[in-house]
Parts: C-alpha cells; sequence; structure tokens
C-alpha cells in the first residue's frame, strides 16, 4: 500500500508501562510491545538511526528485558516517555530527518475527552493535578503540516483505552503536548491510523504474556511481512477484525481512519454506528424541496479538500463522509456542521440553522468561527475564473472559448464553433452551453468572469446583454441577459492578441498607457475616472489626446476613462468615442448605453462607484453590483472595457502576429 520503503521510513515507538500517577497505573504490555515492534522494524531494514523509541524512564533503568534488549543492540539514545521529550523530537528532530514516510506505534493508558473527538495518550509523567499527554488528533495535524511535507506517507497505530476523560477521577484538564501547528494542509499527504478502541471502550492488556490485546493481534499480521517493502495496513487490518468475536476484540470495537488523496475518509473495523446527527438532518433535508445537484455542489463546498469527495451518490453518504471528515482548522466545526450551515443559507430554512445551533451547544466557539468565515466568504473577493469568448466575424466567422483559472488544474483547452446567421443571435445561443461547461471546469472554487474578445464594430453591440438560456445544475432556467448573470468585461481583440513586441500605433500608444497606469494598480489606487468632454465646435479630434494626457500624466491618479452615453451607430461603424480611446490607447473606458434624466448626477453615482473600489477588482465588482442595481441607477447601464493586461488572456490561443490595428 505504500510506495516509500522503509529504508526511506523514519519510526517513533512509544511504550509506557510506569506512571508518575503510581503503581495502580503499572501496565505490563506496552513496552515489551513497542521492543517486539522496533525489532520488527528493523527486520524491514529501517534504519535503527531512523528510530525513536521512547519507555518510561524507569523501564529503562529496572526492566531486566528492556536492559537486556538495550544491550544485545547497544541501543542509544535512551529516551524517557516524558511529554516533553517527544514533543521536542517531533517539533525539533523530525522535521529534519531525510525520510518519505513516517510510522509511529503507541502503546499505553488513554482517554477520549468527553464529547468523544480527541484521543489523549498519557505521557511517563502523567500525575494527580498535571495529566500530561499527547492528543492524538494534534499529533497527526501537526504532521499534515508543511515542515512535514517529506513525509508523505503516515502510519499511526494506537493500542489504548478510549473511555471517557471525565471517568478517571481527575480534576484537571488534560495538559497536552504543544506541537508546533502551521495552519496549513498539506493535502497530498497520506495518513492511516488505527485505534484498538473505538470512543467509550477499553483496550485490553494481556499482562502474563505482556501484550495489548490489539498489539499481539495487529502484529502477528503485520509480522508476516519481512521487507523490503511495507505491509499492506489495510489488509493486515481487515484481516485482524475479521474474527474480533474469536479474537475478542468485539467489545474493543477497533477502527481505522484513512486520510488519503483523492479519496473521502473512510473508517471500517467496527459496528456502523448510527449517528443522531446525521439521521436528524436527513429528516430536515427529506422535507424540503432541494435537489440533490444542489445538494452535492454543498457538499463538495464544505468539504477542505474537494479531491477527498467519495462521488456523485446518496445524501446519506455524502453526510456520513462529512462528518468522518476533519475540520477545517483546530477551531472550526465538523464539516457537517458547515454543510448545514450552507443548506440553511441558502434555502433561508429556519429549521436548519437551528439544527446547526443544537448541535453545537457544546462548542459554541466553534459555531462562532463558522459564522464569521461563512460571512467573510460572502463579502471577500474570491479568485477569478474567466472564461474568454472571442467573436471572430471578420476573418474565420466562428466563436472560440476557454476558461483560465490561477490552478491550470481548473483551465480548459479552446474549443470552436462557427458561427451561422446574426453573430449576436448565434453567440447568444451557443453561450448557454458554454458558461455550463466553464462552471463544470472551475467548481465552486471561483468567481466567475466572462471576457468578450471582439472587433471595435462589435463593441457597441450590446453583447454583454444579450439573453441567454443558462443552465443550473444541469436544468435550464429563463433567458436571462448575460450581465445579469456574470459580471461581463470587453477587450478589443488586436489588444487581446497583441504581440509581445512590436505592433501599430494604435497597440504601442496601449502598451504606453499600461505601463503609466501599473504602478498605481500595484499601490492600490481607486479606479478613478476621467471624464471625456463632449465636442466643442471642430475640436472633435484634440479631446480623446486631452483626457488620455490627463489619465496619463505624471501626477495623475485616473484609472480609467468615462464616456458618457453612447449608441451603436447606422451601419455598424464604431462610434467616434469608442474609435478616440482605442486609436490613444486608453486600456479602460466605459459608457453607459441608455440617457439619463440627470447626466452629472450620473456622473457623480458612476465616479464614486468606481473610486470606492481597488482598480485592480474594479471591473468585477462594478459588474456584481450591475447585476444587484435597478433600471432607474445608472450601474445598470454601465459597459466596460478593460484592456488592463491582468484581464486580458495569459495563454494566447492564436498563432502569427497581428495583421495591422489600423481604425
Amino acid at each position: 500500500m505504500l510506495e516509500s520503503t522503509p529504508e526511506r521510513s523514519v519510526a517513533i515507538v512509544v511504550g509506557v508501562d510506569h506512571y508518575d500517577y503510581g503503581e495502580n497505573w503499572r501496565l505490563a504490555g506496552p513496552a515489551a510491545d513497542a521492543l517486539r515492534c522496533v525489532d520488527w522494524l528493523i527486520t524491514l531494514k529501517l534504519q535503527p538511526k531512523n528510530i525513536a523509541l521512547f519507555l518510561s524512564e524507569k523501564t529503562w533503568l529496572d526492566d531486566a528485558d528492556a536492559r537486556a534488549w538495550a544491550s544485545t543492540n547497544a541501543w542509544a539514545p535512551q529516551r524517557n516517555a516524558s511529554q516533553e521529550q517527544i514533543k521536542q523530537f517531533v517539533n525539533n528532530e523530525l522535521p529534519l530527518i531525510d525520510a518519505e514516510a513516517v510510522f509511529i506505534y503507541w502503546g499505553g493508558h488513554g482517554v477520549v475527552d468527553d464529547s468523544r473527538q480527541r484521543n489523549y495518550l498519557y505521557t511517563q509523567d502523567a500525575s494527580q493535578g498535571m495529566p500530561f499527554c499527547v492528543c492524538v488528533q494534534e499529533l497527526t495535524s501537526a504532521l499534515h503540516g508543511p515542515r512535514f511535507r517529506h513525509l508523505k506517507e503516515q502510519v499511526v497505530i494506537v493500542d489504548a483505552c478510549a473511555n471517557p476523560f471525565s471517568d478517571s477521577g481527575e480534576t484537571a484538564q488534560p495538559c497536552t503536548a504543544s506541537f508546533v501547528q502551521s495552519g496549513a494542509w498539506e493535502y497530498q499527504t497520506h495518513q492511516f491510523i488505527m485505534f484498538a478502541a473505538s470512543a467509550g471502550r477499553l483496550a485490553a492488556n494481556i499482562s502474563e504474556r505482556k501484550s495489548g490485546l490489539f498489539s499481539e493481534a495487529i502484529f502477528k499480521r503485520l509480522t508476516c511481512s519481512r521487507g523490503p517493502a511495507w505491509p499492506d495496513f489495510l489488509e493486515a487490518f481487515d484481516a485482524t477484525v475479521a474474527g474480533v468475536e474469536a479474537l475478542n476484540l468485539g467489545l474493543q470495537q477497533p477502527f481505522l481512519v484513512i486520510d488519503w488523496p483523492g479519496r473521502g475518509l473512510r473508517r471500517s473495523g467496527r459496528p456502523p454506528n448510527e449517528s443522531v446527527a446525521v439521521t436528524s438532518l436527513l429528516v430536515l433535508i427529506d422535507g424540503m424541496a432541494v435537489s440533490p445537484a444542489m445538494l452535492y455542489r454543498l457538499y463538495l463546498r464544505s468539504l477542505p479538500d474537494p479531491t477527498r469527495e467519495v462521488g456523485n451518490t446518496s445524501i446519506e453518504k455524502w453526510l456520513h463522509d462529512l462528518e468522518d471528515s476533519r475540520p477545517r482548522t483546530r477551531t472550526h466545526p465538523s464539516p457537517l456542521i458547515e454543510f448545514a450551515e450552507r443548506l440553511g443559507r441558502e434555502l433561508e430554512n429556519d429549521s436548519v440553522k437551528q439544527w446547526v445551533i443544537d448541535n453545537t451547544r457544546q462548542n459554541v466557539n466553534s459555531r462562532s468561527v463558522l459564522y464569521d468565515a461563512l460571512n467573510a466568504e460572502q463579502n471577500a473577493q474570491r479568485s477569478i475564473a474567466t472564461l474568454f469568448v472571442e467573436v471572430d466575424v471578420d476573418q474565420n466567422n466562428e466563436i472560440r472559448w476557454w476558461v483560465y483559472t490561477p490552478d491550470p488544474a481548473h483551465c480548459s483547452v479552446q474549443q470552436v464553433a462557427p458561427i451561422t446567421g446574426a453573430p449576436v443571435a448565434a453567440i447568444a445561443e451557443r453561450l448557454g452551453p458554454i458558461t455550463g461547461d466553464a462552471e463544470r471546469v472551475i467548481g465552486h472554487k471561483y468567481d466567475l468572469v466572462v471576457s468578450l474578445i471582439v472587433s471595435e464594430k462589435l463593441l457597441l453591440s450590446d453583447l454583454e446583454s444579450t439573453k441567454v438560456q443558462f443552465e443550473d445544475d444541469g436544468l435550464p432556467t429563463r433567458l436571462a441577459p448575460l450581465n445579469q448573470r456574470y459580471p461581463v468585461t470587453l477587450h478589443w481583440h488586436k489588444r487581446a492578441r497583441a504581440p509581445a513586441e512590436g505592433g501599430g500605433r494604435a497597440v504601442n500608444a496601449w502598451k504606453l498607457a499600461v505601463e503609466t497606469l501599473r504602478p498605481r494598480i500595484q499601490q492600490g489606487f481607486g479606479a478613478n475616472v476621467e471624464w471625456l468632454e463632449p465636442a466643442l465646435h471642430d475640436e472633435e479630434s484634440d479631446r480623446y489626446s486631452n483626457v488620455t494626457l490627463k489619465l496619463l500624466s505624471v501626477h495623475g491618479t485616473g484609472i480609467c476613462v468615462g464616456l458618457g452615453t453612447l449608441v451603436d451607430s447606422d451601419g455598424g461603424k464604431p462610434v467616434a468615442e469608442v474609435v478616440g480611446c482605442l486609436r490613444e490607447g486608453v486600456p479602460c473606458f466605459f459608457w453607459l448605453n441608455k440617457p439619463q434624466e440627470d447626466e452629472a448626477a450620473a456622473r457623480k453615482t458612476l465616479c464614486d462607484a468606481f473610486a470606492k473600489l481597488k482598480a485592480s477588482v474594479a471591473p468585477v465588482e462594478i459588474g456584481k453590483l450591475r447585476k444587484a442595481a435597478k433600471l432607474s441607477d445608472p450601474l445598470s447601464s454601465v459597459r466596460i472595457v478593460w484592456d488592463e493586461p491582468g484581464y486580458l488572456p495569459v495563454r494566447q490561443p492564436f498563432d502569427g502576429p497581428t495583421e495591422g490595428d489600423s481604425i
């Protein structure tokens, strides 16, 4: 099962027989199991220098078998199973060891917290009022961080009781080891964790054989392998629990946790315990008018790593998988809780929201963290995925489209289709399936922006408001304007496919303007507007150069140019204002596609709206505001050309140089 070899692995082996709690806590078995484990690891060719063996100090000093073993194997260093020594090794030494996998075995006393979410393993220095321990979940969380990204395969075997901490009679709270937590996850890390006992169960120790019952059974399977490869741990576990009644393991209910890239977390080896939380949430969902497609989307969105999803199966499996999955962070609640909260918000269902409250009463802080995270998600600017749509009616009479995102895994190849008939109608017919495919490519991680790459003749054709029949989770919707669904930007095709070097006057003027505006954008300037003034008498040719000079002046703060109200001219020719901006190289400009009752008030509204936004996100955010604007709001009629390189194709789908850029 493991791709790494024992020779390229490191091991942590812990066997705690003696505790500072006193002789009543004495165990006869964990140390002997630990020594047998080390012997087996050595037969697999795991280098002794890469095995960290921790035993109770009293075991090293007084146990005859342990002393004889250490002498025979010339074992050094003889590490004590104290919280400090274990923590120091994990935090400081383990990250520096050149290895590809880590194997951990722990035998000794253990408990679970009263909410049955965390397993605590006592260290030798645990005593009354000072219950020193290691939390398994905190340890595996640390190992999942970037400090241990070289240890891509991790196996943990825990042979310890899991009875509630409150049953121990201890009045103090568990004193857990503080492992370095990065907050980030290495999602390519493999973890395979076996527990000898389910929550609330005891793990038996056989004193006369000096072995834990589970350790004896699992190592009987594992030691059948003598190397040089690791054994199949899943196969060994399944074989161990297959005859649980014969092995007297039935009362312990051993179980495992698999945390593997591309797979959902899976548990097995114990009778399926009915989840009250899952059952009660299912009852609520059954009474709702909600499509499986929506539930599946919310399931994926609630998983910390959607690549580990269990597939488009059933709501029952999704909910169980969410319950078994680790939280996003140490302070987040279960992904099942997150799913329910997302569902309640999307459907505005008070019963589901109350279910979240009822199931987080013992962890109000995690609920608050979730609320804050989802509120921030709603308000934050997510990463952008761009659907580029190139409309070529001048040369090839075809439409080309592709998706670009910061993650290559969510990009798509260019696709091409012919344009038959009127361009606007043909494009409107294509945009429904095109946007549906784009949504499936990007998943839920991105906000989709549609960028239309067109000729100067089509800039004022109002393509962005053409009515499209979209798809919602595979279901057709009513016709709706494109810019009511997505933020839409326009791009002049000769800039979108401009060569890196050279170009005609208009393209070169644009390149110089971009260089001037780039520092302002990088410094977080607002998208300040310079307005193109109306023509006076015979000065038509001067006003475009004047507004461009004002925009690009050394001490200027402008980012874009406002053109006022424009309409498509007769014969499909581009209007003078658009031609002037393209010719002078203005990268970003906008206009209104319908007259305003109060032109001055409209200007002020738009200036304020653009100025409040960072220039780097302005076209997308204006697009979002336009979607929600009333028809009387000037924002509803805004049309944007935004030829700033960050919004142009990163991967050019064109071959060869342009054929000139005259206007």
